[in-house]
Protein backbone atom coordinates (compact mmCIF):
# COMPACT_ATOMS: atom_id res chain seq x y z
CA UNK A 1 0.00 0.00 0.00
CA UNK A 2 2.79 2.26 0.63
CA UNK A 3 4.26 1.66 -3.06
CA UNK A 4 0.89 2.71 -4.59
CA UNK A 5 0.36 5.66 -2.30
CA UNK A 6 4.29 6.89 -3.23
CA UNK A 7 3.71 6.18 -6.84
CA UNK A 8 0.24 8.10 -6.94
CA UNK A 9 2.27 11.33 -4.62
CA UNK A 10 5.22 11.36 -7.07
CA UNK A 11 3.09 11.27 -10.00
CA UNK A 12 0.70 14.11 -8.93
CA UNK A 13 3.18 16.39 -7.71
CA UNK A 14 4.91 15.75 -11.28
CA UNK A 15 2.42 16.75 -12.98
CA UNK A 16 1.42 19.81 -10.88
CA UNK A 17 5.49 20.82 -11.27
CA UNK A 18 4.54 20.56 -14.95
CA UNK A 19 1.43 22.44 -14.89
CA UNK A 20 2.99 25.31 -12.92
CA UNK A 21 5.95 26.21 -15.48
CA UNK A 22 3.76 25.53 -18.35
CA UNK A 23 1.72 28.17 -17.26
CA UNK A 24 4.88 30.57 -16.40
CA UNK A 25 6.16 29.55 -20.50
CA UNK A 26 2.39 30.55 -21.38
CA UNK A 27 2.91 34.17 -19.89
CA UNK A 28 6.03 34.79 -21.20
CA UNK A 29 5.03 34.00 -24.05
CA UNK A 30 1.74 36.09 -24.30
CA UNK A 31 3.93 39.01 -22.48
CA UNK A 32 6.74 38.78 -25.67
CA UNK A 33 4.26 37.56 -28.44
CA UNK A 34 5.92 35.00 -29.84
CA UNK A 35 6.52 31.31 -30.28
CA UNK A 36 9.34 28.43 -30.40
CA UNK A 37 9.38 25.75 -32.57
CA UNK A 38 12.16 22.72 -32.04
CA UNK A 39 12.75 21.06 -35.17
CA UNK A 40 15.29 17.83 -36.20
CA UNK A 41 15.00 15.77 -39.03
CA UNK A 42 15.40 12.19 -39.05
CA UNK A 43 14.30 11.22 -42.50
CA UNK A 44 14.88 12.10 -45.94
CA UNK A 45 13.94 10.80 -49.07
CA UNK A 46 14.44 12.66 -52.49
CA UNK A 47 12.68 16.06 -51.80
CA UNK A 48 10.63 15.13 -48.80
CA UNK A 49 11.84 15.14 -44.86
CA UNK A 50 10.43 13.44 -41.97
CA UNK A 51 11.15 15.63 -39.33
CA UNK A 52 9.97 15.04 -35.22
CA UNK A 53 9.12 19.06 -34.60
CA UNK A 54 7.97 20.61 -31.09
CA UNK A 55 5.80 23.61 -31.15
CA UNK A 56 5.31 26.27 -28.15
CA UNK A 57 2.99 28.87 -28.60
CA UNK A 58 0.60 30.84 -25.88
CA UNK A 59 -2.30 28.49 -26.87
CA UNK A 60 -0.30 25.02 -26.58
CA UNK A 61 1.13 25.85 -23.43
CA UNK A 62 -1.55 27.13 -21.47
CA UNK A 63 -3.96 24.57 -22.44
CA UNK A 64 -0.84 21.76 -21.33
CA UNK A 65 -0.75 23.71 -18.07
CA UNK A 66 -4.58 23.11 -17.65
CA UNK A 67 -4.02 19.10 -18.70
CA UNK A 68 -1.23 18.39 -16.72
CA UNK A 69 -3.16 20.54 -13.64
CA UNK A 70 -6.57 18.44 -14.17
CA UNK A 71 -4.42 15.15 -14.64
CA UNK A 72 -2.66 15.70 -11.23
CA UNK A 73 -5.69 16.54 -9.74
CA UNK A 74 -7.32 13.01 -11.10
CA UNK A 75 -4.17 11.16 -10.00
CA UNK A 76 -4.34 12.05 -6.27
CA UNK A 77 -8.02 11.36 -6.53
CA UNK A 78 -7.95 8.03 -7.53
CA UNK A 79 -5.64 7.10 -4.77
CA UNK A 80 -8.75 6.87 -2.82
CA UNK A 81 -11.11 6.05 -5.69
CA UNK A 82 -9.36 2.83 -7.14
CA UNK A 83 -8.18 1.73 -3.91
CA UNK A 84 -10.48 -1.02 -4.09
CA UNK A 85 -8.22 -1.93 -7.76
CA UNK A 86 -6.14 -5.18 -7.27
CA UNK A 87 -3.57 -3.23 -9.33
CA UNK A 88 -3.93 0.46 -8.85
CA UNK A 89 -0.09 0.54 -10.44
CA UNK A 90 -1.45 -0.36 -13.54
CA UNK A 91 -4.33 1.83 -13.22
CA UNK A 92 -1.78 4.72 -12.82
CA UNK A 93 0.46 3.45 -15.51
CA UNK A 94 -2.67 4.08 -17.95
CA UNK A 95 -3.38 7.52 -17.25
CA UNK A 96 -0.16 8.34 -17.47
CA UNK A 97 0.10 7.30 -20.75
CA UNK A 98 -3.35 8.87 -21.49
CA UNK A 99 -2.03 12.03 -20.57
CA UNK A 100 1.35 11.82 -22.32
CA UNK A 101 -0.74 11.15 -25.57
CA UNK A 102 -2.40 14.05 -25.01
CA UNK A 103 0.65 16.02 -24.61
CA UNK A 104 1.93 14.83 -27.61
CA UNK A 105 -0.89 16.03 -29.81
CA UNK A 106 -0.92 19.32 -28.09
CA UNK A 107 2.69 20.19 -28.77
CA UNK A 108 2.92 18.50 -32.23
CA UNK A 109 2.56 20.26 -35.52
CA UNK A 110 3.87 17.56 -37.58
CA UNK A 111 1.15 15.49 -38.42
CA UNK A 112 3.34 12.24 -38.28
CA UNK A 113 3.82 12.98 -34.93
CA UNK A 114 0.05 14.54 -34.38
CA UNK A 115 -1.27 11.14 -35.78
CA UNK A 116 0.77 8.85 -32.60
CA UNK A 117 -1.01 10.97 -30.14
CA UNK A 118 -4.05 10.78 -31.64
CA UNK A 119 -3.98 6.99 -32.02
CA UNK A 120 -2.56 6.66 -28.56
CA UNK A 121 -5.65 8.33 -27.45
CA UNK A 122 -7.86 6.05 -29.11
CA UNK A 123 -5.67 2.78 -27.82
CA UNK A 124 -5.63 3.82 -24.06
CA UNK A 125 -8.85 5.31 -23.74
CA UNK A 126 -10.06 1.71 -25.33
CA UNK A 127 -8.16 0.11 -22.48
CA UNK A 128 -9.65 2.69 -20.15
CA UNK A 129 -13.28 1.98 -21.10
CA UNK A 130 -13.05 -2.10 -20.71
CA UNK A 131 -11.16 -1.29 -17.20
CA UNK A 132 -14.19 -3.20 -15.05
CA UNK A 133 -14.05 -6.12 -17.30
CA UNK A 134 -17.83 -7.47 -18.36
CA UNK A 135 -20.14 -7.29 -20.85
CA UNK A 136 -21.04 -3.69 -20.41
CA UNK A 137 -17.55 -2.59 -20.44
CA UNK A 138 -16.64 -4.30 -23.33
CA UNK A 139 -19.69 -3.25 -26.09
CA UNK A 140 -19.02 0.55 -24.67
CA UNK A 141 -14.64 0.04 -25.60
CA UNK A 142 -15.52 -1.69 -29.03
CA UNK A 143 -17.55 0.89 -29.98
CA UNK A 144 -15.51 3.90 -28.63
CA UNK A 145 -12.48 2.52 -30.37
CA UNK A 146 -14.70 1.98 -33.67
CA UNK A 147 -16.21 5.30 -33.74
CA UNK A 148 -12.81 6.39 -33.14
CA UNK A 149 -11.17 4.37 -35.91
CA UNK A 150 -13.21 6.17 -38.63
CA UNK A 151 -11.38 9.61 -37.42
CA UNK A 152 -8.48 7.80 -37.38
CA UNK A 153 -8.53 6.50 -40.98
CA UNK A 154 -9.15 10.17 -41.99
CA UNK A 155 -6.03 11.57 -40.71
CA UNK A 156 -3.82 8.66 -42.23
CA UNK A 157 -5.49 9.72 -45.58
CA UNK A 158 -4.57 13.62 -44.89
CA UNK A 159 -1.12 12.20 -44.32
CA UNK A 160 -0.91 11.21 -48.13
CA UNK A 161 -1.99 14.66 -48.97
CA UNK A 162 0.74 16.05 -47.14
CA UNK A 163 3.23 14.13 -48.64
CA UNK A 164 1.80 15.52 -52.30
CA UNK A 165 2.37 18.92 -50.74
CA UNK A 166 5.92 18.10 -50.18
CA UNK A 167 5.86 18.98 -46.07
CA UNK A 168 3.81 17.46 -42.91
CA UNK A 169 4.00 20.54 -40.63
CA UNK A 170 0.31 21.73 -40.52
CA UNK A 171 1.39 25.62 -40.11
CA UNK A 172 3.75 25.29 -43.42
CA UNK A 173 0.84 25.34 -45.76
CA UNK A 174 -2.02 27.16 -43.09
CA UNK A 175 0.17 30.00 -42.94
CA UNK A 176 0.61 31.40 -46.14
CA UNK A 177 0.92 28.18 -48.20
CA UNK A 178 0.70 27.61 -51.81
CA UNK A 179 -2.90 25.26 -52.17
CA UNK A 180 -3.44 23.04 -54.67
CA UNK A 181 -6.62 20.86 -55.65
CA UNK A 182 -6.15 18.39 -52.76
CA UNK A 183 -7.30 21.34 -50.05
CA UNK A 184 -10.68 20.71 -49.95
CA UNK A 185 -10.53 17.25 -49.26
CA UNK A 186 -7.97 18.07 -46.82
CA UNK A 187 -10.48 19.84 -44.98
CA UNK A 188 -12.91 17.80 -45.25
CA UNK A 189 -10.77 14.58 -43.41
CA UNK A 190 -10.27 17.02 -40.76
CA UNK A 191 -13.33 18.10 -40.36
CA UNK A 192 -14.44 14.65 -40.29
CA UNK A 193 -11.73 13.52 -37.77
CA UNK A 194 -12.21 16.31 -35.72
CA UNK A 195 -16.59 15.54 -35.55
CA UNK A 196 -15.62 11.63 -34.48
CA UNK A 197 -13.25 12.56 -31.82
CA UNK A 198 -15.06 15.18 -30.08
CA UNK A 199 -18.08 12.81 -30.59
CA UNK A 200 -20.25 15.24 -32.88
CA UNK A 201 -24.18 14.03 -34.91
CA UNK A 202 -23.81 11.37 -35.68
CA UNK A 203 -20.79 9.89 -34.00
CA UNK A 204 -22.58 10.90 -30.52
CA UNK A 205 -23.33 7.66 -29.41
CA UNK A 206 -19.68 6.50 -27.62
CA UNK A 207 -19.29 9.14 -25.47
CA UNK A 208 -21.80 8.46 -23.27
CA UNK A 209 -21.24 4.76 -23.64
CA UNK A 210 -17.40 5.63 -22.74
CA UNK A 211 -18.89 6.39 -18.68
CA UNK A 212 -18.24 2.28 -18.33
CA UNK A 213 -14.75 3.55 -17.64
CA UNK A 214 -13.83 4.39 -13.86
CA UNK A 215 -15.17 7.84 -12.64
CA UNK A 216 -11.42 9.46 -12.39
CA UNK A 217 -11.17 8.60 -16.28
CA UNK A 218 -14.05 10.01 -16.87
CA UNK A 219 -12.84 13.22 -15.46
CA UNK A 220 -10.00 13.05 -17.09
CA UNK A 221 -11.54 12.51 -20.94
CA UNK A 222 -14.27 14.55 -20.91
CA UNK A 223 -12.71 17.65 -19.75
CA UNK A 224 -9.50 18.10 -21.08
CA UNK A 225 -7.71 15.20 -23.29
CA UNK A 226 -9.96 12.78 -25.39
CA UNK A 227 -12.94 14.86 -26.43
CA UNK A 228 -11.23 17.75 -26.83
CA UNK A 229 -8.55 16.39 -28.88
CA UNK A 230 -11.24 16.94 -32.33
CA UNK A 231 -11.63 20.72 -30.87
CA UNK A 232 -7.78 21.40 -30.43
CA UNK A 233 -7.20 20.01 -33.84
CA UNK A 234 -10.07 22.63 -35.49
CA UNK A 235 -8.83 25.00 -33.70
CA UNK A 236 -5.17 24.26 -35.80
CA UNK A 237 -6.95 24.37 -38.82
CA UNK A 238 -9.12 27.69 -38.24
CA UNK A 239 -7.12 29.70 -40.68
CA UNK A 240 -7.30 27.16 -43.11
CA UNK A 241 -10.87 26.59 -42.00
CA UNK A 242 -12.05 30.36 -42.40
CA UNK A 243 -10.10 30.67 -46.11
CA UNK A 244 -11.80 28.13 -47.64
CA UNK A 245 -15.27 28.93 -46.14
CA UNK A 246 -16.05 25.53 -45.60
CA UNK A 247 -17.49 25.68 -42.52
CA UNK A 248 -21.74 25.21 -42.87
CA UNK A 249 -21.74 21.73 -41.91
CA UNK A 250 -19.20 22.01 -39.16
CA UNK A 251 -22.49 24.91 -38.01
CA UNK A 252 -24.67 22.89 -38.62
CA UNK A 253 -23.72 19.42 -37.06
CA UNK A 254 -22.47 21.50 -33.99
CA UNK A 255 -26.02 23.25 -33.78
CA UNK A 256 -27.40 19.45 -34.05
CA UNK A 257 -25.70 18.21 -31.53
CA UNK A 258 -25.91 20.86 -28.94
CA UNK A 259 -29.42 20.88 -28.89
CA UNK A 260 -30.02 17.01 -28.97
CA UNK A 261 -27.44 16.40 -25.91
CA UNK A 262 -29.28 19.31 -23.89
CA UNK A 263 -32.79 17.74 -24.69
CA UNK A 264 -31.74 14.08 -23.72
CA UNK A 265 -30.11 15.50 -20.95
CA UNK A 266 -33.17 16.30 -19.63
CA UNK A 267 -35.23 12.89 -19.61
CA UNK A 268 -31.86 11.06 -18.51
CA UNK A 269 -31.50 9.35 -14.62
CA UNK A 270 -27.98 8.20 -14.85
CA UNK A 271 -25.75 10.42 -12.70
CA UNK A 272 -22.80 10.24 -14.79
CA UNK A 273 -24.97 9.28 -18.55
CA UNK A 274 -26.12 13.42 -17.23
CA UNK A 275 -22.91 14.43 -17.02
CA UNK A 276 -21.40 12.86 -20.12
CA UNK A 277 -24.17 14.87 -22.26
CA UNK A 278 -23.84 18.12 -20.88
CA UNK A 279 -19.74 17.70 -22.10
CA UNK A 280 -21.45 16.97 -25.16
CA UNK A 281 -23.42 19.95 -25.18
CA UNK A 282 -20.63 22.18 -24.59
CA UNK A 283 -18.45 20.64 -27.25
CA UNK A 284 -21.05 21.56 -29.57
CA UNK A 285 -21.17 25.38 -28.18
CA UNK A 286 -17.59 24.92 -28.94
CA UNK A 287 -17.40 23.59 -32.71
CA UNK A 288 -20.40 26.39 -32.88
CA UNK A 289 -17.78 29.17 -32.28
CA UNK A 290 -14.82 27.56 -34.33
CA UNK A 291 -17.50 27.53 -36.97
CA UNK A 292 -18.13 31.17 -36.40
CA UNK A 293 -14.53 31.96 -36.89
CA UNK A 294 -13.67 32.84 -33.21
CA UNK A 295 -11.51 30.38 -32.62
CA UNK A 296 -9.49 32.07 -29.69
CA UNK A 297 -13.00 32.34 -27.88
CA UNK A 298 -13.86 28.63 -28.57
CA UNK A 299 -10.12 28.23 -26.65
CA UNK A 300 -11.44 29.96 -23.40
CA UNK A 301 -14.55 27.99 -23.72
CA UNK A 302 -12.35 25.07 -23.41
CA UNK A 303 -10.17 25.81 -20.96
CA UNK A 304 -12.99 27.08 -18.64
CA UNK A 305 -15.31 23.93 -19.26
CA UNK A 306 -12.37 21.57 -18.50
CA UNK A 307 -11.75 23.26 -15.06
CA UNK A 308 -15.57 23.02 -14.04
CA UNK A 309 -16.52 19.48 -15.69
CA UNK A 310 -13.61 17.90 -14.02
CA UNK A 311 -14.95 19.16 -10.62
CA UNK A 312 -18.32 17.94 -11.45
CA UNK A 313 -16.98 14.44 -12.41
CA UNK A 314 -14.94 14.47 -9.50
CA UNK A 315 -18.02 15.79 -6.83
CA UNK A 316 -20.61 12.80 -8.59
CA UNK A 317 -17.51 10.32 -8.26
CA UNK A 318 -17.80 10.70 -4.71
CA UNK A 319 -21.34 10.44 -4.18
CA UNK A 320 -21.72 7.33 -6.25
CA UNK A 321 -18.74 6.35 -4.03
CA UNK A 322 -20.28 6.76 -0.80
CA UNK A 323 -23.69 5.91 -1.94
CA UNK A 324 -22.96 1.76 -2.52
CA UNK A 325 -22.23 2.80 -6.00
CA UNK A 326 -25.53 4.18 -7.06
CA UNK A 327 -25.68 5.90 -10.59
CA UNK A 328 -29.38 6.37 -10.93
CA UNK A 329 -30.43 9.83 -9.40
CA UNK A 330 -33.97 8.83 -8.66
CA UNK A 331 -32.33 6.50 -5.60
CA UNK A 332 -30.42 9.69 -4.22
CA UNK A 333 -31.69 12.75 -2.37
CA UNK A 334 -30.72 15.01 0.56
CA UNK A 335 -27.17 13.95 0.03
CA UNK A 336 -26.38 18.25 1.16
CA UNK A 337 -26.71 17.24 4.09
CA UNK A 338 -24.72 14.57 4.65
CA UNK A 339 -21.95 15.77 2.13
CA UNK A 340 -22.31 19.69 2.17
CA UNK A 341 -18.50 20.23 0.76
CA UNK A 342 -19.34 18.12 -1.92
CA UNK A 343 -22.55 19.29 -2.30
CA UNK A 344 -21.47 23.02 -2.19
CA UNK A 345 -18.90 22.09 -5.04
CA UNK A 346 -20.90 20.09 -7.72
CA UNK A 347 -23.49 22.94 -7.43
CA UNK A 348 -20.84 25.75 -8.28
CA UNK A 349 -20.07 23.41 -11.13
CA UNK A 350 -23.76 23.19 -12.53
CA UNK A 351 -23.95 27.14 -12.08
CA UNK A 352 -21.10 27.54 -13.92
CA UNK A 353 -21.80 25.60 -16.69
CA UNK A 354 -25.12 27.31 -16.99
CA UNK A 355 -23.47 30.21 -17.36
CA UNK A 356 -24.49 32.16 -13.67
CA UNK A 357 -23.08 35.63 -13.75
CA UNK A 358 -19.69 35.98 -12.50
CA UNK A 359 -18.89 32.30 -12.43
CA UNK A 360 -16.30 30.31 -14.86
CA UNK A 361 -18.50 29.48 -17.49
CA UNK A 362 -20.42 32.77 -17.62
CA UNK A 363 -17.29 34.77 -19.67
CA UNK A 364 -17.08 32.17 -22.60
CA UNK A 365 -20.90 31.31 -23.11
CA UNK A 366 -22.11 35.02 -22.63
CA UNK A 367 -19.58 35.86 -24.86
CA UNK A 368 -20.09 33.19 -27.75
CA UNK A 369 -23.91 33.89 -27.82
CA UNK A 370 -23.49 37.42 -27.88
CA UNK A 371 -21.14 37.24 -30.98
CA UNK A 372 -24.04 34.99 -32.51
CA UNK A 373 -26.27 37.58 -32.30
CA UNK A 374 -24.17 39.71 -33.96
CA UNK A 375 -23.46 37.69 -36.97
CA UNK A 376 -25.66 36.84 -39.99
CA UNK A 377 -26.56 33.54 -38.87
CA UNK A 378 -30.31 32.51 -39.74
CA UNK A 379 -33.22 32.50 -37.24
CA UNK A 380 -32.97 28.51 -37.07
CA UNK A 381 -29.40 28.85 -36.02
CA UNK A 382 -29.93 31.38 -33.46
CA UNK A 383 -33.09 29.68 -31.60
CA UNK A 384 -31.07 26.32 -31.46
CA UNK A 385 -28.16 27.92 -29.97
CA UNK A 386 -30.01 29.76 -27.46
CA UNK A 387 -32.58 26.48 -26.39
CA UNK A 388 -29.73 24.56 -26.23
CA UNK A 389 -28.58 27.52 -23.58
CA UNK A 390 -31.77 27.24 -22.06
CA UNK A 391 -31.88 23.46 -21.73
CA UNK A 392 -28.33 23.61 -20.13
CA UNK A 393 -29.47 25.51 -17.04
CA UNK A 394 -32.67 22.91 -16.76
CA UNK A 395 -31.18 19.68 -16.62
CA UNK A 396 -28.11 21.11 -14.23
CA UNK A 397 -30.77 22.50 -11.93
CA UNK A 398 -33.12 18.97 -12.20
CA UNK A 399 -30.05 17.36 -11.26
CA UNK A 400 -29.33 19.52 -8.29
CA UNK A 401 -32.98 19.40 -6.89
CA UNK A 402 -33.52 15.47 -7.74
CA UNK A 403 -30.17 14.76 -5.20
CA UNK A 404 -30.03 16.97 -2.82
CA UNK A 405 -33.11 18.75 -2.43
CA UNK A 406 -35.45 16.03 -1.93
CA UNK A 407 -35.88 13.07 0.79
CA UNK A 408 -33.50 11.05 1.09
CA UNK A 409 -34.00 7.49 -1.03
CA UNK A 410 -31.03 4.96 -0.39
CA UNK A 411 -30.52 1.91 1.52
CA UNK A 412 -30.32 2.55 5.32
CA UNK A 413 -27.12 0.97 5.14
CA UNK A 414 -24.36 3.67 4.38
CA UNK A 415 -21.65 5.19 5.39
CA UNK A 416 -21.30 8.75 3.77
CA UNK A 417 -18.44 10.82 4.72
CA UNK A 418 -15.83 13.54 3.42
CA UNK A 419 -12.47 12.42 5.38
CA UNK A 420 -10.70 11.33 2.85
CA UNK A 421 -8.19 14.13 2.13
CA UNK A 422 -6.85 12.79 -1.13
CA UNK A 423 -10.17 13.48 -2.62
CA UNK A 424 -11.38 16.17 -1.33
CA UNK A 425 -8.36 18.53 -1.34
CA UNK A 426 -8.58 18.13 -5.39
CA UNK A 427 -12.11 18.98 -5.30
CA UNK A 428 -11.28 22.33 -3.30
CA UNK A 429 -8.71 23.31 -6.16
CA UNK A 430 -10.65 22.54 -8.88
CA UNK A 431 -13.83 24.49 -6.69
CA UNK A 432 -11.49 27.32 -6.38
CA UNK A 433 -10.73 27.71 -10.49
CA UNK A 434 -14.43 26.87 -11.19
CA UNK A 435 -14.78 30.15 -9.83
CA UNK A 436 -12.03 32.43 -10.75
CA UNK A 437 -10.47 31.02 -14.01
CA UNK A 438 -13.11 32.41 -16.41
CA UNK A 439 -12.48 36.37 -15.48
CA UNK A 440 -8.70 35.47 -14.76
CA UNK A 441 -8.25 34.06 -18.38
CA UNK A 442 -10.07 37.30 -19.33
CA UNK A 443 -7.24 39.39 -17.98
CA UNK A 444 -4.63 37.13 -19.23
CA UNK A 445 -5.61 35.91 -22.97
CA UNK A 446 -4.30 37.79 -25.72
CA UNK A 447 -7.00 40.72 -26.65
CA UNK A 448 -9.76 39.75 -28.91
CA UNK A 449 -10.67 41.94 -31.41
CA UNK A 450 -14.14 42.19 -29.98
CA UNK A 451 -16.56 44.72 -29.87
CA UNK A 452 -19.49 43.93 -29.00
CA UNK A 453 -22.87 45.96 -29.64
CA UNK A 454 -25.95 45.40 -28.90
CA UNK A 455 -29.76 46.32 -27.70
CA UNK A 456 -30.26 46.32 -24.19
CA UNK A 457 -32.95 43.44 -24.70
CA UNK A 458 -30.49 40.97 -26.24
CA UNK A 459 -28.06 42.11 -23.76
CA UNK A 460 -30.71 40.64 -21.04
CA UNK A 461 -31.74 37.83 -22.90
CA UNK A 462 -29.00 34.97 -21.94
CA UNK A 463 -29.57 36.06 -18.16
CA UNK A 464 -33.09 35.67 -18.63
CA UNK A 465 -32.98 32.66 -20.46
CA UNK A 466 -30.66 31.22 -17.23
CA UNK A 467 -33.48 31.79 -14.73
CA UNK A 468 -35.93 30.46 -16.69
CA UNK A 469 -34.52 27.39 -17.47
CA UNK A 470 -33.39 27.20 -13.52
CA UNK A 471 -37.59 27.14 -13.01
CA UNK A 472 -38.05 25.00 -15.86
CA UNK A 473 -35.63 22.58 -13.58
CA UNK A 474 -37.29 22.59 -11.17
CA UNK A 475 -40.76 21.77 -12.36
CA UNK A 476 -39.16 18.76 -14.04
CA UNK A 477 -37.36 17.96 -11.00
CA UNK A 478 -41.16 17.33 -9.00
CA UNK A 479 -41.76 14.46 -11.07
CA UNK A 480 -39.40 12.06 -10.49
CA UNK A 481 -40.86 9.46 -13.79
CA UNK A 482 -42.00 10.45 -17.44
CA UNK A 483 -44.97 8.38 -18.94
CA UNK A 484 -43.39 6.39 -21.36
CA UNK A 485 -44.77 6.90 -24.77
CA UNK A 486 -42.56 7.01 -28.70
CA UNK A 487 -41.48 10.44 -28.54
CA UNK A 488 -40.03 10.15 -25.01
CA UNK A 489 -37.98 6.43 -26.13
CA UNK A 490 -37.32 9.06 -29.10
CA UNK A 491 -35.21 11.68 -26.80
CA UNK A 492 -34.40 9.42 -24.25
CA UNK A 493 -32.33 7.26 -26.48
CA UNK A 494 -30.22 10.34 -28.37
CA UNK A 495 -32.59 10.48 -31.21
CA UNK A 496 -31.89 6.39 -31.49
CA UNK A 497 -27.93 7.04 -32.30
CA UNK A 498 -26.76 4.36 -30.40
CA UNK A 499 -29.18 1.89 -32.54
CA UNK A 500 -28.17 3.38 -35.57
CA UNK A 501 -24.34 4.02 -35.15
CA UNK A 502 -23.40 1.54 -32.36
CA UNK A 503 -25.42 -1.62 -33.29
CA UNK A 504 -27.53 -2.12 -36.61
CA UNK A 505 -24.62 -0.30 -38.73
CA UNK A 506 -21.88 -2.41 -37.67
CA UNK A 507 -24.34 -5.61 -38.21
CA UNK A 508 -25.41 -4.45 -41.85
CA UNK A 509 -21.69 -4.20 -42.29
CA UNK A 510 -20.44 -7.63 -40.97
CA UNK A 511 -23.66 -9.27 -43.35
CA UNK A 512 -22.45 -7.28 -46.42
CA UNK A 513 -18.79 -8.34 -45.62
CA UNK A 514 -20.00 -12.17 -45.28
CA UNK A 515 -22.13 -11.74 -48.47
CA UNK A 516 -19.18 -10.52 -50.23
CA UNK A 517 -17.20 -13.36 -48.81
CA UNK A 518 -19.21 -15.88 -49.79
CA UNK A 519 -20.19 -14.53 -53.32
CA UNK A 520 -16.66 -13.91 -54.42
CA UNK A 521 -13.49 -14.72 -52.20
CA UNK A 522 -15.36 -17.98 -51.76
CA UNK A 523 -17.42 -18.17 -55.00
CA UNK A 524 -16.79 -18.16 -58.89
CA UNK A 525 -14.56 -14.95 -58.20
CA UNK A 526 -11.54 -16.89 -56.79
CA UNK A 527 -11.75 -20.16 -58.58
CA UNK A 528 -11.49 -18.12 -62.11
CA UNK A 529 -8.53 -15.79 -60.77
CA UNK A 530 -6.14 -16.65 -58.50
CA UNK A 531 -7.11 -20.15 -56.56
CA UNK A 532 -7.86 -21.43 -60.27
CA UNK A 533 -4.30 -20.83 -61.05
CA UNK A 534 -2.60 -21.62 -58.07
CA UNK A 535 -4.67 -25.53 -58.01
CA UNK A 536 -3.70 -25.58 -62.20
CA UNK A 537 0.02 -24.70 -61.43
CA UNK A 538 0.26 -27.03 -58.23
CA UNK A 539 -1.03 -30.07 -60.77
CA UNK A 540 1.32 -29.31 -63.47
CA UNK A 541 4.40 -28.95 -60.89
CA UNK A 542 3.28 -32.58 -59.39
CA UNK A 543 2.76 -33.55 -62.59
CA UNK A 544 6.49 -32.40 -63.37
CA UNK A 545 7.77 -33.57 -60.63
CA UNK A 546 6.53 -37.30 -60.93
CA UNK A 547 8.14 -37.22 -64.67
CA UNK A 548 11.20 -35.99 -62.87
CA UNK A 549 11.23 -38.85 -60.60
CA UNK A 550 13.74 -41.67 -61.36
CA UNK A 551 11.03 -44.14 -61.47
CA UNK A 552 11.31 -47.51 -63.86
CA UNK A 553 7.34 -47.66 -64.12
CA UNK A 554 7.88 -44.25 -65.16
CA UNK A 555 10.46 -44.67 -68.18
CA UNK A 556 8.57 -48.08 -69.52
CA UNK A 557 5.38 -46.05 -69.34
CA UNK A 558 6.70 -43.37 -71.55
CA UNK A 559 8.84 -45.52 -73.55
CA UNK A 560 5.79 -47.60 -74.32
CA UNK A 561 3.87 -44.13 -75.30
CA UNK A 562 6.64 -42.72 -77.29
CA UNK A 563 7.62 -46.35 -79.11
CA UNK A 564 4.23 -47.95 -79.69
CA UNK A 565 3.25 -45.40 -82.27
CA UNK A 566 6.66 -45.42 -84.29
CA UNK A 567 6.30 -49.58 -84.30
CA UNK A 568 2.93 -49.42 -85.20
CA UNK A 569 3.58 -47.12 -88.37
CA UNK A 570 6.67 -48.85 -89.40
CA UNK A 571 5.01 -52.32 -89.86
Amino acid sequence: MFWNLSWYIVSSITLMMTSLLSLIYSLYLIYHDNSVFIEWTILEFNSLELNVTIFSDWMSMMFLSAVTFISSMVVSYSHSYMSHDKSPVRFLLLVIAFVLSMVMLIISPNIFSLLLGWDGLGLVSYCLVIYYQNNKSNSAGMITALSNRIGDVCLIISIALFSSMGDFNIFTWINGGQWNSNEMMLMVLIMIAATTKSAQIPFSAWLPAAMAAPTPVSALVHSSTLVTAGVYLLIRFSPMLNELHNNFYLLLVSTLTMFMAGLCANFEYDLKKIIALSTLSQLGVMMFSISMGLEVLAFFHLITHALFKALLFLSAGLIIHTLNNTQDIRNMGGITKMTPVTSSLMNMANLSLCGFPFLAGFYSKDMIIEMNLMNSNNFFITMMLLLATALTASYSMRLSFISMTSHYMNGSLQSVSENDKFMIFPMICMGVFSVCSGSTLMWILPPMSLSIVLPMGYKMMTLILVLTSLITGYILAQSRTFSFNLNMWFISNMWFLPMITGKNLPEAFSLSSKNYLKLQDQGWTEKLSSQGLYEQFSLMSKNIQVIQDNSIKTFMLLFLVFTLPVIWLII
